[in-house]
């Protein structure tokens, strides 16, 4: 439920902040930016409240307080991608990671000595992500102070971007409901919270998969962008690619190159180290099945820093946002289909499956 909210209200405001720090170097202009960002994601945050209160009973929960909590928590999340986009654009994505590292240390900190205390109610956990989320913000916000000064409200700089905003809207609530959508349907189907259990042990593997290209690949792509627009290429490409195909071409597959030797590498990182780390998640191996989906969900996270690198490309496209809003929907119909036919065919392994075809868009 908080996953849609914050898709309604995500607006797509970080991939503008990366879009405009790349393209642009005027400090005036920058601070403009940033502040009018600040208060427009202040302003985010209010809607969210206001539709929280007008739908939380869907939710399945009565307890408003918990529920505006996680959104909360979740929200400050949210609002540190602004720095994670300033830090991608300036070739500064390490610096991110280290300020998130200390942050989700603290959190597993603070909940190893909760539960020492045998403290497990659903505030306590709430609080120990948000105190994490909290310190990363704060970190972020000092390593950053140079790059994120703050200026007048120009909201006149955002005519130009309010459909790349809309669009980028859009695909965030197309997104959240897609990764809501397989929780529903193991239950729906009739299956145990065991082979739920085994399902989402297997895509814990594949999410921790994708740590370092969703850390690197944005970076990268605002790297590339600006050797793009300098036309510049390695010195391989430009002997044996440029006269024979031009720029362009030479330049797609010089990158593409690189995108698909990341892809094989975090492949065979799945399927090497995803053994060992189910060793940990599950020691006592309650949920066997987990190990056999390892295969489809490595050949997956393959597919999916291909679409990391070609959708962070599109976003820098006049009608960028708009083309990946039509594949995102695409993907989120088929994906509904796919459920219907694979799932009946072959159990949890259909969910795999399905994941596999999407990410092959």
């Amino acid at each position: 439920y908080n996953a849609i909210i914050l898709g309604v209200v995500h607006f797509g405001l970080p991939v503008l902040v990366q879009k405009y720090y790349t393209n642009h170097s005027q400090v005036a202009d920058r601070k403009q930016l940033w502040t009018t960002l600040l208060i427009l994601r202040g302003v985010t945050f209010i809607l969210g409240l206001i539709t929280i209160f007008l739908s939380y009973r869907i939710s399945s929960s009565e307890n408003v307080a918990l529920v505006v909590s996680i959104f909360t928590s979740q929200f400050i999340l949210v609002f540190d991608e602004h720095y994670r986009a300033v830090c991608d654009a300036e070739g500064r994505a390490w610096q991110f990671s280290i300020a998130d590292v200390l942050a989700k240390a603290s959190s597993v900190v603070i909940l190893y000595i909760g539960l020492s205390y045998s403290q497990t109610s659903i505030w306590f956990l709430t609080a120990s992500l948000a105190s994490g989320y909290f310190l990363s913000l704060l970190v972020d916000i000092v390593w950053q102070r140079k790059d994120t000064q703050l200026s007048k409200v120009n909201f006149g700089m955002l005519k130009s971007q309010f459909y790349p905003v809309l669009w980028r809207g859009l695909i965030n609530i197309a997104r959240a409901f897609y990764k809501t959508t397989d929780k529903l349907f193991i239950p729906y189907f009739g299956y145990s919270d065991s082979d739920l259990a085994a399902y989402n042990n297997g895509y814990k593997i594949f999410e921790s998969s994708l740590i370092v290209p969703g850390v690197a690949i944005p970076m990268l792509v605002s790297f590339v962008k600006k050797r793009y627009d300098k036309k510049i290429l390695t010195s391989l490409s430009e002997r044996m690619l440029v006269k024979k195909i031009g720029f362009n071409l030479a330049f797609f597959l010089e990158w593409s190159v690189v995108t698909i030797f990341l892809g094989f590498v975090l492949m065979l990182g799945v399927l090497i180290f995803g053994p060992i780390l189910l060793g940990l998640i599950d020691p006592d191996n309650l949920y066997p099945e987990a190990y056999s989906l390892l295969p489809v969900l490595a050949v997956a996270s393959f597919f999916q820093t291909l679409v990391f690198m070609t959708t962070q490309f599109i976003i820098f496209n006049k009608k960028g946002e708009r083309y990946i809003f039509y594949t995102t929907t695409l993907v989120m119909i088929c994906s509904l289909l796919l459920y219907l036919v694979l799932i009946p065919a072959y159990g949890i392994y259909g969910f795999d499956y399905q994941f596999l075809f999407i990410k092959n868009r």
